[in-house]
This record gives C-alpha cells, sequence and structure tokens, in this order.
C-alpha cells in the first residue's frame, strides 16, 4: 500500500516509494543500489563537480547528477545504462589524465576511491595520457603539523574546502588557477592547523590529502579493523581501530548518529599513542627506590603483605576515569574483599580544551562511570589525597590506571599497588605493579558526559607472538586466591551488572 505523501520512482526496472525532495542518489544508496562517487559527502553540501555520479533519466536531454537531482513522481532512471557506463570511463579517463600513476608508492592505495572505480567501470589504457604534456603540480607540500598535500593526486572535490567551513565554521582552505592547474592552498592568513584536520585525511577520495603520523607506516590491506569507543574524552566517540601485530596505526570514525556522527577529533584519530606506548609490560616491586621487574607470583606475595600488614583504614582505593566500569567494579570488588574502610578517589587526566563539535573539556572517558560504581559513597579528588597522605592518614593505596599526584607533592611516602596499563604518576612510583590491559584491549562500558553507555568489545587480541596482559579482574582474582582472602570471583561480563 502506497503511504502517504511519497512518490514512485522507477530505478533501473525496480519501482520504489521516497519521500519527496529526496535526490536520486539517496534512494538509491537507501535501497540498496550503488553509484560512484568522489565529491558527495551526506553531512556536507552538494557540489555535484566531480560528475561521477551521472544518471540517465527518461526525458532529460543529458545525463543528470544523482547526488544533486532530486526525485519527482514516475520519474524512471537508468544507473547502468550503456550511456552512463560510456560516461563513466570517460570521466575517469579525463581525471587520470595529469594523475600520477604511483598507486605502488601512495599512501591511500587500497583506500582509494579512484582506484576502485578504475578498476570497477573503466580498465583501459587511456588514448589521452602523454608523458611529454604531463602537467605537473605542488608535491609533497606540508599544509599543516598533521597533513601533507600532493596536488597532482587531487582530483578538485573540494570536500576539504567544504569540511572547513561547514563543519569546523572557518574558511582554512581555498583554490587557486582555474582549469587543469587548479589546486588547494591554505587560505591567506590561515594556517590548517586546528583539531579536526585529520578529518581532511579521512574524507579525501585519493591520496591527495595523507595523515603525516600515519603515512608510510602499514598498507591498510595489512590492517585489521575492529569497532572500539575513544578513549580521549567524555564525549565517547565511536571509532573503528586499525591494528596490526599488537599495534595501533589509526583510529578512524565510525558512524554513530546520536554521538559522533561520522567524525573524529585529531586526538581521537591518534589516540593509538595511548595504547602503543609507555606501556608496562611485566609485574614490578619496589627494591631499593628501584622498580624491578619480577614474577607474577612474587608480586602478588608483596602485594598481599602490604594488605594484610595495613589496617583497613588507611588503605585508599583508587578508582581511574580511563578506565571502565567492569574494571573499576573489580577494584570496589577488591576493596569489598579486604574490609577496606578508607576513602575512595578518582583519578584521571586533567581538563583541556572543548568546542562544540566533540571535544569535551574532561579528558577522561569515564569520569562518570567511575562515580556510578562507588554507588553512592563519598569520592575525593586529588587535593584529598595528597592531604590525607601527608597528614599519616592514608599508608597504602590501592590503585586502578597511572594518573595521580606527583611524587614530590607528597611529603611522606605511602606504599602504592598499581594495576596500570602504562607508565604515570602512580605506576612510577609504585612498590607493586601489575600490569594491566589498555582499552583496546579489554571489553567493557564508559559512560560519557551525556549518562549513554559506550560498551566496546576487545579490539587486539592475542596474535602470533604478541599477547595481551591479564584483565585487571583475573590479576585480583589471583591475589585473592594466592593470599587466602575470600572473595567472590568475577569476570568482565558480570562486573558491570554487580555494579548496577
Amino acid at each position: 500500500m502506497r503511504q502517504m505523501n511519497t512518490v514512485k520512482v522507477t530505478i533501473n526496472g525496480i519501482q520504489f516509494e521516497a519521500e519527496p525532495n529526496t535526490t536520486i542518489l539517496k534512494v538509491a544508496s537507501a535501497n540498496g543500489i550503488s553509484i560512484p562517487t568522489f565529491c558527495y559527502h551526506p553531512n556536507l553540501s552538494i557540489a555535484a563537480n566531480c560528475r561521477m555520479c551521472l544518471v540517465e533519466v527518461e526525458g532529460a536531454p543529458k545525463l543528470l547528477p544523482a547526488c544533486q537531482t532530486e526525485i519527482r513522481d514516475g520519474m524512471k532512471i537508468w544507473t547502468e545504462s550503456e550511456k552512463v557506463k560510456s560516461w563513466r570511463k570517460q570521466n575517469l579517463e579525463f581525471i587520470l589524465l595529469h594523475h600520477p600513476i604511483d598507486c605502488p608508492i601512495c599512501d591511500a592505495a587500497g583506500d582509494c576511491k579512484l582506484q576502485n572505480f578504475y578498476n570497477e567501470y573503466d580498465w583501459e589504457k587511456s588514448r589521452l595520457w602523454s608523458f611529454t604534456d604531463k602537467l605537473h603540480k605542488s608535491k609533497r607540500k606540508i599544509l599543516g603539523p598533521n597533513v601533507i598535500y600532493d596536488a597532482e593526486r587531487c582530483i578538485l572535490c573540494t570536500l576539504c574546502i567544504r569540511f572547513c567551513k561547514e563543519i569546523y565554521g572557518q574558511h582554512l582552505l581555498d583554490s587557486r588557477n582555474r582549469g587543469n592547474r587548479r589546486e588547494i592552498i591554505v587560505a591567506e592568513g590561515e594556517t590548517l592547523d586546528f583539531p579536526y584536520s585529520l578529518m581532511l585525511t579521512e574524507i579525501c577520495p585519493v591520496g591527495a590529502l595523507t595523515n603525516r603520523h600515519f603515512r608510510f607506516k602499514k598498507r591498510c590491506w595489512f590492517l585489521s579493523s575492529s569497532p572500539g569507543i575513544c578513549p580521549g574524552c567524555a564525549t565517547g566517540c565511536a571509532t573503528i581501530v586499525d591494528h596490526d601485530e599488537g599495534i595501533i596505526f589509526r583510529l578512524r570514525p565510525r558512524q554513530d548518529i546520536e554521538v559522533n556522527g561520522p567524525w573524529l577529533c585529531d586526538d581521537g584519530v591518534l589516540a593509538g599513542e595511548l595504547h602503543n606506548t609507555e606501556r608496562i609490560s611485566s609485574p614490578a616491586i619496589l627494591v631499593n627506590g628501584e622498580q624491578k621487574p619480577v614474577s607474577m607470583e612474587m608480586a602478588i606475595q608483596k602485594a598481599g603483605e602490604i594488605l594484610k600488614q595495613t589496617p583497613s583504614e588507611k588503605i585508599g582505593v583508587v578508582l581511574s576515569a580511563g578506565c571502565t566500569c567492569e574494571e573499576n567494579s573489580a577494584l570496589m570488588n577488591a576493596r569489598e574483599a579486604l574490609n577496606i574502610t578508607g576513602p575512595i578517589f578518582i583519578e584521571g587526566r586533567p581538563e583541556g580544551e572543548e568546542d562544540n563539535i566533540l571535544r569535551n573539556k574532561d579528558k577522561n572517558p569515564n569520569k562518570r562511570g567511575a562515580k556510578l560504581v562507588a554507588q553512592g559513597k563519598e569520592t575525593l579528588e586529588r587535593k584529598d589525597l595528597i592531604e590525607l597522605v601527608n597528614a599519616g592518614k592514608i599508608d597504602v593505596l590501592l590503585c586502578l590506571g597511572s594518573d595521580g599526584p606527583d611524587k614530590d607533592d607528597f611529603h611522606r611516602n605511602a606504599s602504592i599497588i598499581s594495576l596500570s596499563s602504562r607508565r604515570g604518576n602512580l605506576s612510577n612510583n609504585a612498590s607493586v605493579v601489575f600490569p594491566a590491559p589498555s582499552y583496546a584491549e579489554t571489553k567493557g562500558t564508559y559512560i560519557n558526559f551525556k549518562g549513554m553507555e559506550r560498551k566496546f568489545d576487545i579490539s587486539i587480541k592475542s596474535w602470533g607472538s604478541y599477547k595481551p596482559p591479564l584483565q585487571v579482574w583475573e590479576t585480583l582474582n589471583i591475589l585473592f586466591e594466592k593470599t587466602g582472602i575470600t572473595a567472590k570471583k568475577f569476570s568482565g561480563d558480570n562486573l558491570w551488572v554487580s555494579a548496577r
């Protein structure tokens, strides 16, 4: 039955119903019909300049751009007619006329729309290309700290110009010259140093704009991709984690209409460094003022001795705003099992810059979740932690994560037992250190600043010689077992349920 306020269109002989004022491209995409595009992005204005999406419409004197042409009732459209196929081949031939044939060394190889469309729609030798007439433009031009531009590869889709103006709200990029000598430039008096510059490399359909941090690091076909949640701030953007052999090479935005749409800030794209660098690889204990790597058994024994000989009211528990609700729940479970009556603290990264696009000033993905895990109990801040340790009211800190006061903030020593994935103030000064998984090696839940649960699975699992560390709850379960502490054993699947 036909719905009210819809129109009927026929695409390639099949009839569809759609809302009025919808473009041909949107109707086709919604019904699984692929139309190639270079210059189109659903979140940007329509330029219709690449001419790749031209389709045949009954009664129209020429082919029409599917991205710009709105449907009308009774319209008949062909997306794969001989006329359309012929046009695509000609269009690609013109686009490739002065394009460098450097796919083997291009960073976008495997991710390039031009490469893919040539293989799908053309696959013929150019009738026009000439080595002597090849037009040369700017190569390897540094536009900013994150982006390099190759004008010879650029197909002038203008997605980058529109992103800067329409999403970021500033006219940072422009074009100069005309015809086949036209190229993208940084606008006069501006610089391409803004918090979303790497989205330009993400939306570029070819290898014209490339990520300086990812450039020549890894071919995309060697990368494994997994869904994840960005650990960079309290927004909790949906991501795709590109990794190989335990190393994260980049994060990319994953479409999430309610949170980040199709975008990700530069800090998010580069958040792989929170996994790759400053990692703690083995247990360690403090010997004569210096941390020494030891076996898990020795670290467990030392931690058990410290906890057993310290009055419960003099043990503080430090939750982490950078760790999952499940990991924080595991630490609260340990607090209950050990009958700890000392205070609860929440530590994390300091506040930073924010904007009205994605970036939140809270640079921790789960501060709200850590407070929720405390189940209404009072949580204290860093200044309180320093004050209580210096006053002699806290002798031991059982900590999750590495963020916390510096050693110079304390006037007296406190024994720190740290479960952390990275080096930091707390783990560097700890009496006992246990390696913990990074955000990409665990599954769990963040609560973002809106109160939304951001669930994710393990992005990086064992691969070849790479073995991720034990989960936080696994380490604590071993601690309970080896030291004779009676406690209910938990897994990542039931910890957050128990906290709620």
